[in-house]
């Protein structure tokens, strides 16, 4: 798939040019006349599109229509009629939806994220795909986000970006004049599951209205999963609905609580030490807790058939597997786990599979899904075939199984060698398509994460493993890591778009008069991150990658960037977030070399300054610091302070 549309820069009487074969888009300068044969004006001084929708319109069709409408606008300062009608007449139009003159597009096979854009004479048409229905307990529950995207699509084939969630974040050109050249294109996403980044920060921190900005940067981003244990999963209509999956680790004690069945089934229990233990794993090889997981699922499926993927994935607890014999009796002792002592990998998947079968014979339309994650990372070695109802999901955790630094497919890295060999093992085992867990984002680290190279190299590996889903364990701190949360969607829905020309657009778009030195500063730390040192997951190690020679550097073009934006307030915002990343990599940097010094006074003093100052921004918008979001990054600093002997 080719999708390498680019955004138009100049106005003043220029031309916009969508070329659809191969869907690129591109500037040109006045037409000939020759053009006009070729070409339609949509918009002109002397001329206003129409923005027609079907007679009775869905709710997502009508957002969608406002959206267009509302950016128009800002575009080209012309405000848009939006009208129902089954016979439109008139020209030019902009037709939206399963409209009947829309009926040649084809958008009854597509599917709920695809669409297409077809441009002839007098009308810009633009219709997506539905998915399949599902009705339930009285409600009907749909799957059409396709003309919804395509609005999206065609508006950022003009300039349009959406970089932040806030007004602030976004870039909206202003155009004179809008020129399409005739044609058609259909699009679809390179992955069909893709979520992640749908919070403005830790969810127990966030407010309503963040909660609802971070939600449409969501869409607007073609994120288009929602997670049950969010508590946010209903499914929001005028969005067109999304996927309800849940892989989530801990689905043990959900399913099977402790303080509702240890004390009369205690044998459903780990068995540690001796004991049965209510804060360990199932007791795997039961075959009560067997049927009864089933059961669970079975009802949870029953009452939410809307939802595609059930978790049934081990509590996140390290070592607490049943010692007991039966159990033990599942594992292969030959197969070792990186975390320490034996793989637990056929035990889970030994385990999946009998409740995914039992779950099949009453509600055939579920699936179950479980992380291939911690000690069950690795591909069963007994366990030849995994049930078609199981959905396995890749999790590339610690440096185990990632490495920031190396490709994918580099033998000198062993944790992506070992992540190749999961990749690799389970697309072979799985009927499905397979998934990955991805922790693109900082959860460790509050500095920059120079990961745009990994994520593209990740990406654009993936398809050849049969994976069609990916989930960013996001948290955002929107400052130092925004490009690289902006950078995730649009790869998601295109890892082969043209990379460089997306971020020199970034550059300008975003930082105005600062683009120059800014696109040096994140130049130079991919080019440190990218064959340098070993970082890994959650950005552990980053720290290292800023060397005093880098800082340097970075600290010049950064006060280049600062002084060009200095009396410009919405390039200077933008910009301040970048800085305080920057900071925190240089004060980490302090707090380190003090530390190697033997100076451990003076490296506790920089580190109390580093958490000052990252406590010091309120509200979100650079760090995800609230009380809930500041906690796992904040061990680390903690681990940090403990290596400092106390006078």
């Amino acid at each position: 798939m080719r999708y390498t549309c680019q955004p138009y820069f100049r106005v003043a009487g220029a031309l916009l040019a969508m070329l659809f074969a191969g869907g690129a888009c591109r500037q040109a300068v006045a037409a000939p006349p020759a053009a006009a044969r070729s070409s339609m004006v949509l918009l002109g001084a002397h001329r206003t599109p129409v923005i027609v929708l079907p007679v009775s319109p869905t709710p997502v069709e009508n957002f969608a229509a406002r959206q267009l409408r509302t950016y128009l606008r800002r575009i080209t300062g012309k405000k848009l009629k939006i009208a129902r009608t089954a016979t439109p007449v008139g020209a030019p139009l902009i037709i939206l939806g399963p409209h009947p003159y829309n009926r040649g597009l084809g958008w009854q096979k597509l599917g709920p994220d695809s669409f297409a854009i077809a441009v002839s004479p007098h009308r810009l048409r633009i219709a997506g795909g539905i998915g399949p229905t599902v009705k339930a307990q009285g409600q009907v529950f749909v799957q059409e986000r396709g003309t919804l995207y395509g609005v999206y699509q065609f508006l950022e084939s003009l300039g349009v970006r959406w970089y932040r969630p806030e007004r602030w974040g976004e870039y909206v050109p202003k155009l004179k004049r809008i020129v399409l050249p005739l044609g058609r294109k259909t699009y679809r996403p390179a992955y069909k599951y893709r979520w992640g980044i749908r919070k403005y920060v830790e969810w127990q921190d966030e407010t309503a209205r963040q909660r609802a900005m971070a939600r449409l940067w969501a869409v607007r981003s073609r994120l288009n999963v929602d997670l049950v244990n969010t508590g946010q999963a209903g499914l929001i209509t005028k969005y067109g609905g999304c996927f309800w999956v849940n892989f989530g680790d801990g689905s043990y004690d959900q399913l099977v609580p402790p303080q509702e069945y240890f004390a009369k089934h205690p044998n459903y229990f780990a068995l540690i030490n001796g004991r049965r233990d209510p804060n360990g794993q199932l007791d795997l090889a039961n075959r009560a807790v067997q049927k009864l997981v089933a059961a669970q699922i079975i009802a949870e499926a029953k009452a939410n058939p809307e939802q595609r993927i059930f978790s049934i994935t081990p509590q996140d607890n390290l070592g607490l597997f049943s010692q007991g014999p039966k159990s033990r009796a599942m594992d292969d002792p030959g197969q070792k786990s990186p975390y320490g002592g034996v793989s637990m990998s056929n035990r889970v998947c030994e385990f999946n599979n009998i409740v995914a079968r039992l779950v099949a014979k009453a509600v055939p339309w579920a699936r179950i899904g479980c992380l291939a994650y911690s000690e069950y990372t690795g591909v069963p070695s007994l366990v030849h075939s995994l049930a078609p109802n199981l959905v396995v999901q890749a999790a590339a955790y610690t440096a185990s199984y990632s490495d920031y630094s190396r490709s994918l497919t580099d033998p000198s890295s062993p944790g992506n060698a070992n992540f190749l060999k999961v990749l690799k093992g389970y697309a072979r085992l799985t009927r499905p398509p397979l998934m990955t867990y991805e922790y693109w984002s900082g959860y460790c680290w509050y500095g920059p994460l120079p990961i745009i190279h990994t994520m593209v190299n990740r990406l654009r590996a993936y398809r050849r493993y049969h994976v069609d889903g990916v989930y960013l364990e996001s948290h955002p701190s929107w400052g130092p890591q925004g490009l690289d949360l902006y950078m995730y969607g649009q790869l998601l829905w295109n890892p082969n778009m043209n990379v460089h020309k997306e971020l020199d657009r970034y550059y300008q778009n975003y930082f105005g008069p600062a683009a120059a030195p800014m696109k040096r500063y994140y130049q130079a730390m991919e080019k440190a991150a990218e064959g340098g040192g070993h970082f890994y997951s959650g950005g552990w190690g980053a720290w290292n990658l800023f060397t005093d020679a880098l800082l340097r550097k970075l600290g010049r073009d950064m006060a280049r960037a600062r002084a060009l934006v200095r009396g410009r307030h919405l390039y200077a915002q933008r910009l301040e977030g970048v800085w305080a990343g920057y900071q925190v990599a240089l004060r980490t940097r302090r707090f380190l070399d003090r530390r190697a010094q033997g100076k451990f006074r003076r490296a506790r003093q920089e580190l109390d300054g580093l958490e000052t100052f990252i406590r010091s921004f309120k509200g979100g918008w650079v760090f995800d610091n609230g009380p809930a979001g500041y906690g796992s990054i904040a061990r680390v600093m903690q681990a940090w302070g403990r290596k400092l002997p106390r006078p």
